[in-house]
């Protein structure tokens, strides 16, 4: 796959998550109030930027697209407008989903100083879709986990369903530390949903260890579908993985083994989890 030239730079130079990603600050439980800023290297994968940039109505006028140029070194103010390209006010978390998400391309418009007035997600073109996927790919944060044996564990699901992990070598097993009180856990669900339903009567098992307790996740459950295998009272399990931020998501292997690890909230995660899994399964048809 051909990727764009400002892209390759920055893959070669290897950056760091925060360079490319929505950086943001929540409280467990509460509303998250801010995202502290949005960075523009997203604006990279915008494989073509026309003279005759798309106008829309809905935005500030005489705004323009801002090139790569324009937008070097400039941080987003997180009080700018949030638009989809139907002219869609988008609050702070939704933006957050959406920058990560392969699925959608950030736009940043501004004035003819290149000042930023305005942001805006469209629908990503194909070429932008694998682009932007084949970077957070190449940000893999695996560590020390990669092909290290997952710890075991047996305990019993919320559906009484007793789950042992040395049992399920041979299969492609996805793991999930999570709680109640974690709104980026909880933003993730519907499309780890999705996830469950592509693969469901292939070797691949869905397991997510919940930190709270059986009564309190009946409750939340009946509001909220989550299609993992759930096992409650996880805090033991989360100690043993050394989880330190949620949602942490683990993929292991039939051996038994990492492949895959990360930490915090990703809006190409379960893009990534997909691809990952994909390659895992036609590797054992092989």
């Amino acid at each position: 796959m051909n990727l764009p030239k400002p892209l390759k730079r920055r893959l070669q130079k290897k950056e760091t998550d925060s360079d490319l990603l929505i950086i943001f600050k929540s409280q467990a439980g509460k509303q998250m109030k801010r995202l502290t800023s949005l960075i523009m290297v997203l604006g990279l994968l915008v494989i073509a930027l026309s003279a005759n940039a798309q106008s829309y109505k809905f935005l500030p006028k005489k705004t323009h697209l801002l090139t790569e140029e324009e937008l070097k070194d400039k941080r987003i103010s997180t009080t700018l407008p949030i638009y989809t390209q139907k002219g869609e006010k988008l609050d702070p978390v939704e933006a957050m989903r959406l920058v990560g998400s392969p699925d959608f391309t950030m736009e940043v418009y501004g004035d003819s100083a290149g000042t930023p007035k305005a942001v805006l997600f469209r629908a990503s073109s194909e070429e932008e879709k694998e682009a932007k996927l084949a970077m957070f790919m190449a940000m893999d944060k695996t560590g020390n986990w990669k092909n290290k044996p997952a710890p075991n564990f047996a305990a019993m699901s919320m559906d009484g369903i007793g789950l042992n992990l040395a049992e399920m070598k041979g299969s492609v097993v996805a793991i999930n530390f999570w709680y109640i009180g974690c709104k980026p856990c909880i933003m993730e669900m519907p499309e780890l949903n999705e996830l469950v339903e592509k693969y469901k009567g292939q070797n691949v098992k869905f397991v997510a260890i919940a930190l709270d307790s059986k009564e309190r996740l009946i409750p939340f459950l009946q509001r909220m579908a989550f299609d993992y295998e759930i096992i409650p009272n996880g805090r033991n399990l989360a100690g043993i993985y050394d989880v330190s931020g949620y949602p942490t998501h683990f993929l292991v292997n039939e051996e038994g083994k990492v492949t895959f690890y990360q930490k915090g909230y990703n809006g190409a995660l379960v893009s990534i989890l997909d691809r990952r899994i994909e390659k895992l399964l036609s590797v054992k048809k092989k």
